[in-house]
């Protein structure tokens, strides 16, 4: 069994002030109070690491459910990975005519929507019809608009103008379909009543347009683990990680890192929660539709696990997960690398 997953269960069944020492020879932490979060949280300081594999794909999508964009290196941000000005992560969302988010979860074919980014160009390209190119729009009053994530209010987003709505309400078969552009560096949302309630989760946590937080990481292995169950195979895309490492030897031990280190001395992340999943993974991301057996979500509902925490296994429940949701906590501004080594601790 994987060290970092063993020593989390070890630590996980001592007393709280067992935590404070070492575990196992593994992880030393110093805790700190922070203003930010609740009175019963507190951020650790990892001091010692354990390497577990290497970034093998860095994934951005510049528009919210939209395909990604793979690039060789991307800079980390308080709201999400940046590789240039507009090419960043879920930068962008559409909207409906109740300014509410929309995802492939509503409109599967947006799957088949091709984003590329050329400086201060956005070209939009999908099968059977004529691309489109915009300017993301400059800060107006005019152009000003609140939306919506969930029950997360967005209070300010810019609208891209009427030339990309039609083009996407005319593709994805919807009237009323708008295309909103995240322009201020720091997340406007504050954490859910559910968030709330997940020990390690901060509102610094939560990204532009994401669903839950700046950063999702994968492995490979656990991708892998679960088409040994699957009678047609899966990719990352079926997932949309930001971050995909490979090489760890113990499939979903992921599930047990408390913290993540990107590089010898680069940007370091701490686990939010585990990532639940819903049914945008059952959309085929070649085809747009929705997979009739459900699947991989309905065999993935069936992996039953823990956490290394009582309480964020009672919160998941027997929900579907696969990968870890991460906020930024070291590093702002740092440069995480394709073939970058991962190293993990725990608290």
């Amino acid at each position: 069994m994987d060290l970092i997953k063993q020593n989390w269960k070890l630590a996980t069944g001592l007393a709280a002030a067992a935590v404070t020492g070492a575990i196992a020879g593994v992880v030393v932490s110093e805790l700190k109070n922070n203003s930010k979060r609740n009175a019963n949280q507190v951020i650790g300081t990892p001091q010692k690491w354990i390497r577990v594999g290497a970034v093998c794909e860095i994934i951005l999508y510049p528009i919210k459910s939209c395909k990604g964009v793979s690039v060789h290196q991307a800079n980390c941000t308080k709201i999400g990975l940046k590789a240039s000005k507009y090419l960043r992560d879920r930068i962008f969302m559409v909207v409906n005519d109740r300014n509410a988010f929309q995802t492939q979860r509503q409109i599967p074919k947006m799957a088949l929507i091709n984003v590329t980014v050329n400086d201060n160009r956005i070209i939009l390209t999908s099968p059977g019809v004529d691309s489109i190119v915009f300017i993301p729009p400059e800060d107006k009053p005019e152009l000003r608009k609140s939306c919506r994530v969930f029950e997360d209010k967005i209070a300010e987003a810019l609208d891209c103008g009427d030339e990309v709505a039609t083009w996407l309400s005319k593709f994805l078969e919807k009237d009323g379909l708008r295309l909103l552009f995240h322009s201020q560096e720091n997340t406007q949302r504050e954490l859910t009543s559910l968030q709330q309630k997940f020990p390690n989760f901060t509102p610094e946590d939560k990204g532009a347009f994401s669903d839950q937080t700046s950063y999702m990481l994968m492995t490979e292995e656990s991708i892998k683990m679960l088409n040994t169950k699957l009678e047609k195979a899966v990719s990352h895309r079926n997932f949309r990680p930001s971050i995909l490492v490979t090489g760890v030897t113990d499939p979903f031990s992921e599930d047990y890192w408390g913290y993540v280190r990107v590089g010898d001395y680069g940007p370091v992340f701490k686990s939010s929660k585990p990532c639940t999943r819903c049914k945008l993974t059952t959309v085929d991301p070649d085809k747009g539709i929705f997979d009739e057996k459900g699947e991989p979500l309905s065999t993935l509902t069936k992996l039953v696990r823990t956490y290394g925490n009582k309480k964020v296994d009672e919160l998941v429940g027997n929900q579907a997960v696969i990968g870890l949701q991460l906020g930024l906590l070291q590093g702002d501004g740092g440069i995480i690398r394709v073939g970058d080594p991962v190293f993990a601790a725990v608290l």
